[in-house]
């Protein structure tokens, strides 16, 4: 879970030119933490 949000966090200071990119990555990463958490509380 850490590692999708600073993942998203790094991916998001990334240079304008990368933006879109950035931007998918960042969504990807926190889906994956918000899913981790998820899976954390299921259990």
């Amino acid at each position: 879970m850490i590692v999708g949000i600073v993942t998203g966090v790094l991916v998001w200071l990334a240079p304008t030119v990368w933006l879109p990119v950035s931007a998918g990555v960042t969504v990807t990463g926190l889906a994956v933490a918000l899913y981790g958490l998820w899976q954390s509380r299921q259990a």
